[in-house]
């Protein structure tokens, strides 16, 4: 769609064409535009060798979760020529949250997916990628259905999708947890400088860190 078709059909929807606020909203700009959206579809395959399609696996916390999937087309079929990078992100479950109210109207409640229990990066070859992650300690352990997003790009292709077919909540049976803290690795300007070296005169701090649970 055209941005001015969203503009049009958002205002004849029956939802807002009854409010006078629409009249608020006005499209600045060339209403030909269309969006730039990917054009590829990023599906997941498995959550810890589970098929999604077959059974919707639970996640927990502290648990070490594998995740499998590959970029394809808009029929599910794999684009096998397509090698770049995946960019995953896993959100909790729904939160409700209150608008503010700052102009004393009335208060408005949505829900949203929030907060982010993964975030990180990994390589698509040949149309496949397989990613794994420790689920933080900190989780709303309630549970409910989560959501893992995703962008994946290779030279000027790229693809986005997403799934809520996994449920996260509870804490895994007997696992530890980790009370060790991150690697850290202090530097001036960059990672060549040593102890006791020079400077500029205005030096950034420079900083390594790595937690295999992190």
């Amino acid at each position: 769609l055209t941005l001015g078709d969203i503009s049009r059909l958002t205002k004849n929807n029956p939802d807002v064409s009854a409010s006078s606020n629409k009249r608020n909203f006005s499209l600045l700009g060339d209403p030909a535009i269309k969006m730039r959206y990917p054009k590829l579809e990023v599906y997941t395959s498995h959550v810890n060798d589970k098929d999604i399609l077959l059974e919707k696996d639970t996640v927990k916390s502290l648990q070490e979760v594998i995740v499998k999937g590959y970029v394809g087309d808009q029929d599910g079929g794999v684009i096998d020529g397509f090698n770049g990078f995946v960019y995953p992100t896993v959100y909790d479950k729904r939160v409700n949250i209150q608008t503010l109210n700052n102009d004393g109207g009335v208060d408005y409640d949505f829900n949203m997916f929030k907060n982010v229990i993964y975030k990180g990066k990994s390589s698509v070859v040949d149309g496949y990628f397989e990613f794994s992650f420790v689920v933080p300690f900190d989780i709303n352990y309630n549970f409910g259905d989560g959501r893992i997003s995703y962008y994946a790009v290779a030279g000027d292709e790229d693809g986005h999708g997403h799934t809520e077919d996994i449920s996260i909540g509870g804490t895994l049976t007997g696992a530890e947890l980790d009370d060790n803290g991150p690697q850290v690795s202090l530097f001036m300007n960059d990672s060549s400088f040593i102890y006791g070296g020079v400077t500029n005169e205005s030096p950034l701090i420079f900083a390594k860190m790595f937690d295999s649970n992190g």
